[in-house]
């Protein structure tokens, strides 16, 4: 009973985003969408030159904080400037 507790303390804290922690990731993320790149290309460019501040993200954790509406730590209306067939 004792861990069971224990992970329901662990589950219930509030959490930092990605992008919340490094605010120089997220201007990036944004001005790279911005100019129209996707979140994949950005995702892996990122990781080849070792992320911004040593952090780095997966192209769903981008397309998470377009959806999120500014909760995420991206700014809101990004995801008029992704692509779409």
């Amino acid at each position: 009973m004792k861990s069971q507790r224990r992970g329901e303390r662990l589950r219930s804290r509030p959490k930092t985003t990605t992008f919340k922690g490094n605010e120089s990731l997220a201007r990036h993320v944004e001005l790279r969408l911005i100019a129209k790149d996707s979140p994949t290309t950005i995702a892996i460019e990122l990781a080849r030159v070792g992320g911004i501040g040593g952090d780095t993200v997966s192209p769903e954790t981008i397309y998470q904080g377009v959806y999120a509406h500014g909760t995420r730590g991206l700014v809101t209306s990004l995801g008029r400037h992704l692509h779409r067939k």
